[in-house]
């Protein structure tokens, strides 16, 4: 883990892993490219996915997920987070991913998932650029209520992410 995480800004991501496990004996990350996680068969309760599948070229994607599957106990869960809307109105103004999915696409994904849980979150940009971040800072928590409120609205198609729990009942 040491090595994948050189890059500038990874460090953070690393400290943050390193405070989240520790006192937690029965906690620990890995950093795996996803095409082959070197695990045997069934060995995780749960496979989190947080902005990632949309960094995935479509073309590994099936690979890629076939490995979560193969490495995800029966009953376990897989939790796709932060995976950009196509929809979205903050990605149509800041273009900021190549890939960006419809609900219907990526539950298409998942399909031999049993879906748990479906929602929409950020139907508000969370940065800005510059010293307009400040401001935006001021109205974080009422942005968040908002967000809440949006989520069970129509206007929930505009968010800018989707977010999925999923338990696998069965095995591809």
């Amino acid at each position: 883990i040491q090595n994948a995480f050189k890059k500038k800004g990874r460090s953070s991501q690393l400290n943050l892993w390193s405070n989240l496990v520790n006192g937690m004996d029965n906690l620990s990350f890995s950093f795996f490219d996803g095409i082959h996680v070197p695990h045997e068969d069934g060995y995780f309760d749960l496979v989190l996915a947080h902005a990632v599948i949309e960094h995935i070229p479509r073309t590994r994607l099936a690979g890629i997920l076939n490995e979560i599957d193969r490495v995800l106990k029966r009953g376990g869960y897989f939790v796709i987070a932060r995976t950009p809307n196509k929809y979205a109105l903050t990605e149509f103004l800041s273009k900021s991913h190549d890939t960006k999915y419809t609900k219907k696409e990526l539950l298409e994904l998942v399909k031999n998932y049993h879906s748990i849980y479906y929602g929409k979150t950020d139907f508000f940009p969370e940065m800005l650029p510059g010293k307009l971040q400040s401001i935006w800072n001021c109205f974080t928590s009422p942005l968040h209520w908002a967000d809440r409120i949006i989520s069970h609205t129509p206007l929930a198609i505009l968010s800018h992410h989707h977010f999925l729990i999923l338990q696998k009942l069965w095995s591809r």
